[in-house]
């Protein structure tokens, strides 16, 4: 069903509560996994706190996290918990991540069209389910695919820059997200500015 303001406000306000943690991941975070370790100082899941939920959004309140990355690391999601360690895992979200867009991929053709997306060949996306529809066949939820043939509103995706477009065997549709990877060349830090969550269904 659709949600109203309200109906999203009740529900980011219920998970806040509990996901009072945050984590850093390297590649599919989906079901918590591949979370960062190691480094020296010491990679941790930090706490962080979120104001009221209004308008179907609830922006970080407080401090910003830092974390503490070791050399070599490409770091690609942020994963939200109930603990410092182990606990529950609430869900994910990419890195720098852009504008939440819906898309339609036709299996004719492999093309997925996305209305003013302004991607730009190379570009790095993950894909999301939506209650009501399918993914086409051929994605996944999890895999962080790349953009190419851009034209128009239309684009293809590959799992290697400049690759082979994916052929998709069902016609199906959801939600796609830009994301930027970071890599740390060398120990460092990475700092989560103005998080904010929403929900879209």
């Amino acid at each position: 069903m659709p949600y109203v303001n309200d109906g999203r406000n009740i529900m980011l306000d219920a998970l806040t509560a509990v996901a009072v943690f945050a984590s850093v991941h390297t590649a599919d975070p989906t079901a918590g996994s591949n979370e960062v370790t190691g480094g020296s100082p010491a990679y941790a899941r930090k706490a962080v706190t979120f104001a009221a939920a209004a308008s179907g959004a609830a922006a970080a309140n407080g401090t910003d996290p830092v974390w503490d990355i070791a050399a070599g690391t490409t770091c690609v999601a942020i994963g939200y918990w109930s603990a410092v360690s182990a606990g529950t895992f609430y869900g994910w979200s990419p890195l720098n991540g852009g504008t939440v867009f819906p898309f339609y991929a036709a299996n004719s053709g492999d093309l997925f069209t996305t209305d003013a997306h302004g991607y730009s060949n190379g570009d790095q996306v993950y894909v999301h389910a939506v209650s009501g529809s399918s993914l086409p066949t051929g994605i996944a939820e999890g895999t962080r695919y790349y953009i190419i043939s851009v034209s128009g509103d239309t684009y293809q995706l590959s799992t290697t820059s400049g690759g082979s477009a994916i052929a998709i065997s069902t016609d199906g549709a959801g939600m796609i997200q830009k994301v930027v990877p970071e890599t740390f060349g060398a120990q460092g830090t990475l700092t989560q500015t103005d998080a904010t969550l929403r929900l879209t269904a």
